[in-house]
C-alpha cells in the first residue's frame, strides 16, 4: 500500500479538467473526445466573454453613443471611456475560437485554418483600436488602419469558414444557419457603407449571427 503524501495542487472541478486536458494535448496523448471537449470550452468561453464585454461596454458608453448608427468598434475606440471592456471581448473571442479551431484542425483543415485566421484577426482588432469618434481626442491614423485591416481579415476568413462548412455538408441537406452567416458576413459590411445611419444595428446583427454559428460549430457534447 502506498503511504506517500497526497499532492494537492489546489485544482478541482473544471480547473482540473482544463489543466489535465491541456497537458495531455501538449503531450500528444489526448483522445479525440478530450480535444473536442477542450475546443468547446475555449470557443464557448470566448464567445461568452465577448457577449458580456459587449453588453458591459454598451451600458458604460457615453450618452452621445448611438447604438443604431455607431459601430461596435467605436465602443473600443481610441479615447473612449471603458474601451478596454470591448477590446477584451474582441481578444477573448479571437483567442478562444482561434485556439479551438487549431486544436480541431484534423476535422476539416480549410475550415479550421479559416477560423484560426479569423481568431487572429479578432485579436488584432482588439489590440489596435478604431479611430476616435467625432469630437474626441486626436486619433492615431496608423492604429485605425491596422484595426480596419484586422477586422477585414476576420470578416473574410469567417465567410470562408461558413462557405467551407456549406461545401462539406452539402449532401446532408440545407444548412440554413451557415447560409445566413455567410450572407451576413458578406452583405453586412456593404450594407453598412450604403446605410451608415443603420451601421450599428447591421453590425450587431452580423455579430449575433456569427456568435450563434460559432457556438454551434463547437458543441459541448462532441463525441
Amino acid at each position: 500500500m502506498f503511504k506517500g503524501k497526497r499532492r494537492d495542487f489546489g485544482l478541482s472541478g473544471p480547473h482540473l479538467c482544463v489543466n489535465l486536458g491541456l497537458r495531455q494535448i501538449k503531450a500528444g496523448r489526448a483522445t479525440r473526445w478530450q480535444t473536442e471537449r477542450m475546443s468547446s470550452l475555449l470557443a464557448r468561453g470566448g464567445i461568452t466573454w465577448f457577449i458580456l464585454a459587449s453588453l458591459t461596454a454598451l451600458m458604460l458608453a457615453p450618452p452621445d453613443f448611438a447604438p443604431l448608427s455607431d459601430r461596435m468598434s467605436n465602443l473600443g475606440g481610441q479615447g473612449m471611456t471603458r474601451a478596454g471592456s470591448m477590446n477584451s471581448g474582441f481578444i477573448a473571442l479571437g483567442g478562444g475560437v482561434g485556439l479551438a479551431a487549431w486544436l480541431t484542425r484534423r476535422r476539416h483543415l480549410v475550415l479550421s485554418v479559416a477560423l484560426a485566421l479569423f481568431g487572429l484577426g479578432m485579436i488584432g482588432a482588439g489590440l489596435y483600436s478604431a479611430a476616435t469618434p467625432a469630437g474626441g481626442p486626436l486619433s492615431d491614423v496608423l492604429e485605425d488602419e491596422l484595426h480596419a485591416a484586422f477586422a477585414t481579415q476576420s470578416g473574410l476568413c469567417f465567410a470562408i469558414a461558413t462557405g467551407a462548412r456549406i461545401g462539406r455538408n452539402r449532401d446532408a441537406g440545407f444548412d440554413g444557419l451557415s447560409w445566413l452567416a455567410l450572407i451576413c458576413a458578406t452583405a453586412s459590411p456593404l450594407a453598412m457603407l450604403g446605410w451608415p445611419d443603420w451601421a450599428g444595428l447591421l453590425q450587431g446583427i452580423m455579430f449575433a449571427v456569427s456568435c450563434l454559428w460559432l457556438w454551434r460549430q463547437f458543441p459541448a457534447d462532441q463525441a
